[in-house]
């Protein structure tokens, strides 16, 4: 079973700014994440 497969919760990732990228090869066991927070944004 998935991460989260049976909570309806939004999945939120702390990060800092410099971190960010455009995109990430993707695995079976990668959860997406709905908001990302950094100190100065949210994406």
């Amino acid at each position: 079973m998935k991460f989260g497969a049976l909570v309806n919760a939004k999945k939120i990732a702390l990060a800092y700014e410099f971190q960010l990228v455009d995109s990430l090869p993707l695995e079976s066991h990668d959860a997406k994440v709905d908001i990302i927070l950094t100190l100065g944004k949210i994406f």
